[in-house]
């Protein structure tokens, strides 16, 4: 699904408050990346990435959208 600025959005999971969290794919070729994201109200806000990495998922979300 397209995200923000044409790059993909891949929805994980959805809470009861309409958090949705997934990845947002940047780049093009060999170089696509995926990166954390919270959507929320329209909003996407990517997450920290973890010391060492270069990429990020978020598979689950809890009810307080964390």
């Amino acid at each position: 699904m397209p995200g923000p600025l044409g790059v993909d959005f891949v929805p994980q999971a959805l809470n009861n408050r309409g958090v949705v969290v997934g990845s947002l794919i940047t780049g093009t070729g060999r170089e696509r990346r995926p990166r954390a994201v919270r959507w929320f109200a329209g909003n996407f806000f990517e997450l920290p990435l973890p010391e060492g990495t270069f990429q990020s998922w978020a598979t689950d979300v809890n009810s307080d959208g964390e």
